[in-house]
This record gives C-alpha cells, structure tokens and sequence, in this order.
C-alpha cells in the first residue's frame, strides 16, 4: 500500500524486499519513505538533508529494542491479506497507518522493516502546510496512545512509543534548567553563554538552508 503523492520507482527492488520479510514469517512490512524533490521548494530540500538517514536509524533501533517499529508509514507498507482484511483502516484517528501499526503489534502480529525498500512522498513546500502536517501528526500520537494505553508500558511501549515524546520533553527540560541556573548563578550574561549552543544549531540549520537552496 502506498499513498497517492508518493513515487515508487518501479525500476528498483524494494518491494522485492518486503515481500522477503513477508515470506519470512512477517505480518507487515514497513518501506523508508525519502523526499521526492522534483518541483519541490527549500523547505523539501531541507528535510531532506536529515530524513532518511533518522529513519533508517530510529526504526532499525526500535525494531531492535522495542520489538516492531514505531509506525508502518502510509507511504510504504506491505501486509498479509487476511491481516489487512481482518482490520484495516480505521477512521477514528487522522494518522491511520499509527493507529493500524499499534494495533497489530496489541494483537501479536509480527512487523518487520525493510530498510532496502525506499519511496519518495511529497513533501509539504510552505511553513504553514507544515505546521497542519505535524499538528496531525501531534495530535493523532495522543489519541493513539489514548486508545492504546495497554501498550505503553510495554517492551513496545518503552523503546518504541514513549521515546518520541521524552525526546523532546528531555531537550526543552534540561535547556529550561540549564538557563535558570546559568540566571541565577551568574545573571543575563550566563544566560547567552547558555544559549550558545542553541545559537550555534541555528547557524549550521541556516548553512544547510543555503546549502539545500543552492543545490536544488
């Protein structure tokens, strides 16, 4: 299965891989989904500096640690016929391929990921398309882990669901702490020496914009 603005180059091998893992005892595969780039503004090209390599990462470490990756994307995904049919795809979330994924690992099914397999989906070009996607996204992770609540404090649950959000509480808790010792400690001063860091992110995203802007 795959959505309708993704590119599936039909001169490679990568379905061949997730009939593989299908064949080898799998229930449903998950593919890598890249960026497609042809037409596509700065913003594509930006993502695409760093998406694919996290992807292949992350899922690989979750298959690894958490039993099954943390989603089978809509983008790239194979399944066992009587898997598909027997629950198919929900409509009481907006983020679908989540919802389906967490509910085949609750039922015992075996997700696997081939990372060989890689389509190209659309990306949004604009900030705001961006904003909406991820406002989907955020809020379908919440309802999800609300209507799979069993799972999270599973194997699944530790190393492939929660992760994703400790990630980010990790990040902006141990930034928050840190400026308000450095305030405290050594006042506004300490607070920019801080921040350093952050700046420093910020000057290497801005040469990857540049970058990504020349090389298109």
């Amino acid at each position: 299965l795959s959505d309708a603005d993704t590119y599936v180059p039909p001169d490679q091998d990568g379905m061949g891989y997730m009939l593989a893992e299908i064949e080898r005892g799998a229930d449903a595969v998950g593919g890598i989904p890249s960026t497609a780039l042809k037409g596509a503004g700065l913003l594509p090209h930006i993502r695409a500096t760093v998406k694919l390599p996290m992807i292949v990462m992350k899922r690989t470490l979750q298959q690894l640690l958490g039993g099954a990756l943390f989603i089978i994307s809509g983008a790239c995904g194979m399944f066992r016929t009587d898997v598909l049919r027997k629950f198919g795809f929900s409509d009481r979330t907006k983020v679908e391929d989540l919802d389906l994924t967490w509910t085949l690992v609750a039922n015992g099914y075996r997700i696997r990921q081939a990372n060989r397999c890689i389509v190209y989906p659309q990306e949004c070009n604009s900030p705001r398309e961006e904003w909406r996607r991820w406002r989907r996204w955020i809020v379908g992770y919440a309802v999800c882990m609300r209507l799979h609540k069993r799972l999270l404090f599973s194997r699944f649950g530790i190393f492939s669901i929660f992760p994703m959000l400790l990630v980010v509480l990790y990040g902006v808790g141990i930034y928050l702490t840190t400026w308000f010792n450095e305030f405290i400690t050594t006042g506004p001063h300490g607070v920019v020496l801080a921040m350093f860091p952050l700046i420093w992110v910020g000057v290497v995203c801005v040469i990857g914009a540049f970058s990504a802007w020349f090389h298109r």
